[in-house]
């Protein structure tokens, strides 16, 4: 059972360097980044949850999302969308080889990526009928 811990940085600058106030606020600014260790450490977990979660999705199904959220990783777990995506670049990049005319490609983009609009509008939509009381349009 993994679990993810966020730190916050700790400044080796403790202000008694000489250096001026508008300095000590840079260093208090930098407090608030995540390093290079922080976002391997997200990479990592990232990758580790999704593989976890593909190899065994039904236990992760019907889960409360206060339990477990999916949140972000919904490209890493799902095949249909890595597929559709590549599909989607493919068919853009060899339409930009053979049509000159700017419109065309742009409706074929808009034709290949159309799968992936409709999801993201759905999940928009869930996702702010999940925090304030409403009627989905849909409905």
């Amino acid at each position: 059972n993994e679990t993810l811990t966020v730190t916050t940085l700790k400044n080796d600058n403790d202000g008694s360097d000489g250096q001026d106030e508008s300095d000590n606020n840079n260093n208090n600014n930098n407090e608030r980044w995540y390093g290079v260790s922080d976002l391997d450490h997200f990479k990592k977990y990232a990758r580790n949850t999704s593989r976890l979660v593909r190899e065994n999705a039904s236990l992760f199904l019907g889960l409360p999302e206060d339990e477990f959220c999916m949140r972000g990783l919904e490209f890493r777990i799902s095949r249909e969308r890595r597929e559709r995506t590549k599909q989607a670049i493919r068919t853009v990049c060899k339409a930009q080889c053979r049509i000159e005319d700017p419109e065309k490609i742009a409706i074929i983009s808009k034709i290949m990526t159309g799968w992936a609009q409709r999801i993201a509008y759905t999940t928009g939509e869930q996702d702010y009928c999940s925090a304030y009381p409403c009627t989905p349009v849909g409905s």
